[in-house]
């Protein structure tokens, strides 16, 4: 996909985290993504099918234009899929097995919204 050059920049934001546990069910997987929301950056949870939500900062920019999500209003955060895996389970990002004090790896990079690591359970700008 070409570059938008209308594109407002990524956040250089570090956020602190908050995690939302391990999510077993739709009903509550979308009463989870509901408080996330309110949450804002920083704010992640698991699915048992092996992959985490992460919500990750927006350059205040990104406030002057309309969400591309579906949802009403204007967002300053965008929720990306980390699908996971635990050391040497195939290729993924390498988890450490906490829920309250994550860590993936190697860096999380929504293209063009935000660049970062989730370190002990806290969004680190890279």
């Amino acid at each position: 996909m070409p570059p938008d050059d209308d594109r407002p920049p990524e956040s250089t934001a570090s956020v602190p985290g908050r995690c939302f546990g391990l999510i077993e069910s739709n009903k509550e997987f979308w009463r989870v993504v509901r408080e996330a929301f309110a949450h804002g950056p920083g704010a992640y949870w698991r699915h048992p099918k092996g992959c985490f939500y992460i919500i990750v900062p927006m350059h205040e920019s990104w406030e002057q234009r309309p969400n591309k999500v579906g949802l009403p209003g204007r967002l300053l955060h965008d929720i990306y899929h980390c699908p996971y895996r635990r050391p040497n389970d195939g290729a993924c990002w390498d988890w450490n097995g906490e829920d309250e004090k994550a860590t993936l790896k190697p860096s999380i990079y929504p293209e063009g919204i935000w660049h970062g690591y989730l370190r002990d359970g806290n969004l680190i700008a890279a």
